[in-house]
């Protein structure tokens, strides 16, 4: 019996010691090789009542290219024009500084 799990150890131990990984670890280039997305002529877009039923806007940019083929997830974020007094725009930006540092914390 002890020579049956003596025997059985070993066979672990020799296909644990067998196995190799075969992972590939991506070698990506500098980054001054990369090229940034960038995004064309684009001027001041205003919706308003009356071209509020338009659909007419089109963006358009050059690829990304980070020298491998990757997936690239591209956004265009809209905000809605808002008037405040420039103290409450400090608030906010000291509000966003603490948050920051405080989640490196």
């Amino acid at each position: 019996m002890k020579l049956i799990k003596n025997i059985m150890l070993l066979m672990a131990v020799v296909l644990f010691a067998a196995c190799e990984t075969d992972i590939d670890t991506p070698q990506v280039n500098s980054s001054d090789k990369y090229i940034a997305p960038v995004i064309g002529q684009c001027s001041d877009i205003i919706v308003n009542a009356d071209n509020s039923k338009d659909e007419t806007v089109v963006f358009s940019w050059k690829a990304a290219d980070f020298g491998l083929p990757v997936q690239v997830l591209y956004t265009v974020y809209l905000t809605k024009a808002i008037n405040l007094p420039w103290w409450v725009l400090l608030l906010l930006l000291l509000w966003l500084l603490l948050k920051a540092i405080s989640m490196e914390l």
